[in-house]
């Protein structure tokens, strides 16, 4: 079986500025164009507003099992320059804020911290990735390209 990484699908809406995410387990061999047509497959399925840009803001965030504070919060970070890195505290809906606070000590007190950030996904939905591949296997055999 092949390796399968594990994903936070997060869009932002640009209006009310909820995010919505879904934990997807992907394939290690996932293509750049498969990533770029799973965003807009979601933002196409979560979206409010149906007229928005499909990759105006829909992130694909790898969870790492070892990048998570001892309250469990998972967070992820991008060396920023000679003076730290950026972090950003990944908070899930039953989340609450005394948890996010003490993980964001926990990161300041541990790490060079440049800038420090928290994502807060509103909602959790299902992202059904049997439906996307059927989807993508009709699309591909529509256009004829050559796979």
């Amino acid at each position: 079986m092949a390796e399968k990484r594990k994903y936070l699908i997060a869009h932002e809406n640009a209006k009310s500025r909820k995010v919505i995410g879904a934990i997807v387990e992907i394939p290690a061999d996932f293509t750049s164009e498969e990533f770029g047509a799973l965003q807009e497959d979601y933002q196409r399925a979560h979206g409010e507003d149906k007229n928005e840009n499909p990759t105006t803001w829909v992130r694909m965030i790898r969870i790492y099992e070892d990048q998570k504070t001892a309250n469990g919060i998972y967070y992820e970070w991008e060396l920023s320059g000679p003076g730290g890195a950026w972090y950003n505290l990944l908070w899930f809906p039953g989340v609450p804020q005394s948890e996010i606070t003490i993980a964001a000590h926990e990161i300041r007190r541990n790490y060079d911290v440049v800038k420090l950030e928290k994502l807060h996904i509103t909602k959790m939905v299902d992202c059904d990735l049997d439906k996307f591949y059927a989807r993508r296997a009709m699309e591909i055999a529509s256009a004829g390209w050559p796979y």
